[in-house]
Parts: structure tokens; sequence; C-alpha cells
């Protein structure tokens, strides 16, 4: 059972290191979250599924596909609560009136992203 649903993968770039192909993206996917005490905030976060916006870094390698990321450099929201996962339930999560959302988490990330440089 996958608890997580890829929304779109947006191509940003592409660069060659050490003789393989390394796309520079910007993953945005909905998960489900068995909640409790983020570590990072000491908060309490919901059970639930989340919306997330994360920049990623794709790649092959021998025969494999590999995807590399930084911790704490995605945002997340919560989209709606739930007591335990139902893939039906995330499977019927609805794109649409997330648009908005999405655009404000990607313009976050990019911000976060041309900071760091």
């Amino acid at each position: 059972m996958k608890r997580e649903r890829i929304v779109s993968i947006e191509e940003r770039g592409t660069r060659v290191a050490h003789g393989e192909t390394i796309r520079s993206v910007i993953a945005v996917s909905i998960y489900y979250s068995k909640g409790g005490v983020n570590f990072a905030t000491y908060k309490r976060e919901p059970r639930g599924y989340y919306l997330s916006v994360n920049p990623e870094e794709r790649s092959k390698s021998g025969g494999c596909n590999v995807v590399s990321f930084m911790m704490f450099d995605g945002v997340k929201s919560l989209v709606k609560e739930a007591a335990r996962f139902s893939q039906k339930a995330l499977d019927s999560i609805d794109i649409a009136p997330l648009a908005p959302t999405i655009a404000g988490m990607r313009a976050q990330v990019l911000a976060k992203e041309e900071s760091a440089v």
C-alpha cells in the first residue's frame, strides 16, 4: 500500500556530473502522516493527509532511479485530518482547489532556494 501520491514533477534544469545526467525538479505530492510530535519544532502535528512541495534531484545510477533531497528544504500543509490511512481517501483528494496553495508553496520553496545561493 503506497501512502503517497505524486501530483506533479516540474523540471527545472539538468546538469551532468560524473557522466550522469541529473535533473533538478520540484515535486508536488500528497501523503499520509501518522502525526505526533515534530522533533524539529516540538509541536504536535495532527494525523492526516499533507500536501508537500520539495526541490529534488533525480538521476539514474547503475540502472536504479535515485532521488536526492535536502532535509527541511521543502514545505508541507495539512489538507485533511484523518484518524487512519485509506488509499481510497488519498486517491479521492481533489487537487484543483489546492492550486493557489500549491503556487504559494512553490514560490516559498523557490525563494528559500534563492536565498541559499
